[in-house]
């Protein structure tokens, strides 16, 4: 299985759990996600942490950053259309043995160093305030 191409900041097609959904059996839609971090496992397995990107804002609060036109083309993602990175909840899962990810989606773009770092630094702001649902799908 080759997934050494999906690396931090890639899009991609992911069924994203919200934590609104997380009781429920039902199987979420694919939708694109964001790859924020992938993380090797002393034990041999890696892991992703993925947050979800909708044409929906949260609050204004950080929990989701809009994404610019430049990141919009960058990531593969419709320009005419407005989209936000969500940073309250992150699905986290095994890359090498996963009921939900697929080793060969299409990696629709990536994007820019400098927004990924953003991201990141809201999400570890979110995070320390405690702002933050994580799923294991793992």
């Amino acid at each position: 299985m080759k997934t050494d191409r999906f690396k931090t900041g890639c899009v991609f097609k992911y069924p994203f759990k919200w934590r609104s959904a997380a009781s429920r059996d039902a199987e979420p839609k694919d939708r694109p996600v964001c790859m924020v971090l992938r993380v090797s496992h002393p034990s041999g397995f890696e892991r992703i942490a993925v947050v979800a990107i909708s044409d929906r804002a949260m609050a204004d609060d950080g929990s989701s950053i809009e994404l610019p036109s430049t990141e919009l083309v960058a990531a593969g993602l419709n320009p005419a259309r407005r989209a936000f990175v969500h940073l309250n909840e992150v699905n986290f899962d095994r890359i090498d043995n996963s009921f939900s990810f697929n080793p060969n989606a299409r990696v629709l773009g990536r994007f820019s160093k400098n927004f990924i770092a953003h991201i990141s630094r809201q999400l570890v702001a979110n995070i320390k305030n405690k702002r933050v649902t994580t799923i294991d799908r793992s």
